[in-house]
């Protein structure tokens, strides 16, 4: 019993002594963790960890106008030209988008600003281009909207009935005529010429086949009946619209009741676009001109027209017909990438498919977008026969500002009668351009 215990103890005395020999081990260890480990430093108070920098925000597109333009080609084409302004130079347009909700067409513009530009605070302008898809689109009354800004166009015949539920419906359509009067050489008046009252003739008033519509005019609507003066029915407008390459123009969405249809001869706009003259349709007007159309719950309103008359001096009237077939670019195919600013010069093969001969009083005129720089009118250099071609050319100046740029053109004849393209000779040729 007493050698049991004793061995008892000799264990337990081993097994502490052992444990006492491995402490200063384990001290060891922990020591040299400690020394590993980096001591933890406190930060001052007040110090703010720094932050990476954030991505700037996408910039604000603001859009001032824009512009539809139906094109009587084969197929059709509906074009769309925005114009307005980025908020700085760093600023630039990213992908634009469209989708079509029922009878509205919605563009959407992006813009991306590099974080590692410095920036300018001025704004910079933008025209951009923007073909429709218009796939399978049935004949109606359409609207574009980009931005807050929208216009509405007519595809086909424009009279089909608005979808249930549309908010106004009704429409009103019309177009811009020359109501032709002058005087030949002999100083009778030509066909179509009334006895203005003063010793000089003008316009009849009346439509007829071998009259032009003008193109680009415009024209306002605003609520209620016209007053008498030609001018709007309120300084509360509620839209504006240019004629297209047709000589056409629309106002579509519209509730029931009276409307004011109004032309000012003198605008910003119009005095470069109307050669002095007198309105001859619907009444006889020399400054502003209107007509009031009520219209009945999702009613189509057309043939709201309006002549124009104005003096070319004395001509010899001929018979002939004016009309213009495009050949070729012969240079600045479409889309050509030019540098801000850069002048260049556009020449088209065009053949002259009428049987009046282009005589060097024949001129290319500048119809609608962006005129790059020309002013005025250029006359043809040499004379085209009939079935001739001939290359016409053009100097102009790339815009400033990157964006796509198209600029819509035709000739005009010795009485100042524009023509074009088409079966009815008035589709735009044109040039399109990519500035970056």
């Amino acid at each position: 019993m007493r050698r049991m215990i004793w061995h008892m103890f000799l264990l337990v005395g081993l097994a502490c002594f052992a444990a006492a020999c491995q402490t200063p081990n384990n001290d060891n260890q922990t020591n040299e963790n400690a020394a590993a480990t980096p001591t933890a430093t406190t930060a001052p108070v007040g110090a703010e960890t720094p932050e990476p920098d954030s991505t700037l925000p996408e910039p604000t597109i603001t859009v001032d106008d824009i512009r539809v333009l139906v094109l009587q080609s084969e197929p059709v084409q509906v074009d769309v030209t925005i114009t307005g302004s980025l908020p700085d130079g760093c600023s630039l347009l990213g992908p634009i988008t469209q989708e079509r909700q029922t009878t509205t067409f919605i563009i959407t513009l992006t813009a991306s600003r590099d974080p590692n530009t410095p920036c300018t605070d001025l704004t910079v302008p933008f025209s951009q281009a923007v073909s429709l898809n218009i796939e399978g689109l049935l004949d109606g009354v359409y609207t574009v909207q980009a931005g807050d800004k929208s216009e509405t166009f007519t595809f086909g015949t424009g009279v089909t009935a608005p979808l249930e539920g549309s908010v106004g419906g009704g429409s009103i359509s019309g177009f811009v005529w020359h109501d032709y009067c002058d005087t030949q050489t002999d100083g009778s008046p030509t066909a179509g010429c009334v006895d203005a009252g003063d010793g000089n003739y003008r316009g009849d008033g009346l439509l007829t086949a071998d009259e032009s519509h003008i193109i680009s005019v415009e024209i306002t609507l605003s609520a209620g009946a016209c007053p008498t003066d030609g001018t709007p029915a309120s300084d509360l407008l509620v839209t504006t619209t240019r004629t297209d390459g047709t000589g056409s123009y629309l106002f579509g969405g519209l509730p029931a009741g009276q409307h004011c249809v109004s032309i000012n001869a003198f605008s910003d706009l119009n005095i470069g676009i109307l050669p002095p003259g007198v309105w001859t349709f619907p009444r006889v007007a020399e400054v502003s001109i209107n007509s009031t159309v009520e219209l009945a719950a999702n009613e189509v309103r057309t043939e709201v027209n309006f002549g124009w008359d104005y003096q070319l001096g004395a001509v010899e009237v001929t018979n002939c017909t004016n009309k213009v077939s495009y050949v070729a670019d012969v240079s600045i195919p479409d889309n050509t990438v030019l540098s801000p600013g850069q002048e260049f010069v556009k020449t088209w093969r065009l053949r002259n498919d009428g049987d009046c001969t282009w005589t060097t009083a024949y001129a290319l005129e500048f119809v609608e977008g962006d005129a790059m720089g020309f002013t005025g009118s250029q006359p043809l250099a040499t004379p085209v026969a009939p079935g001739q071609e001939a290359e016409i050319s053009v100097t102009l100046t790339a815009p400033s500002a990157p964006g796509t740029y198209r600029s819509d053109w035709q000739l005009s004849d010795e009485q100042g009668n524009f023509f074009g393209l088409g079966a009815n000779a008035d589709v735009s040729f044109y040039v399109q351009i990519v500035v970056q």
